[in-house]
């Protein structure tokens, strides 16, 4: 599994704590649709939990496609 950089993190994602929070924008060429952005972002929460202590509840995704 290829690691990468942390995503950017932000320490006060729309709410008033402290708690570590992140955002990650994916960026696809078309393959994206309900069933896959579903997928994506369990495996992305899981990433982010584990490498980052950063929990799904504080992890903002944005899908950007069709470029």
């Amino acid at each position: 599994t290829t690691h990468h950089p942390p995503p950017t993190t932000n320490r006060n994602l729309s709410t008033a704590t402290q708690d570590p929070c992140a955002f990650v924008r994916l960026i696809s060429l078309g393959a994206l649709n309900a069933e896959t952005n579903a997928q994506l972002s369990s495996e992305i929460a899981s990433l982010s939990s584990a490498e980052y202590q950063v929990p799904a509840n504080r992890l903002y995704i944005e899908f950007v496609g069709g470029y």
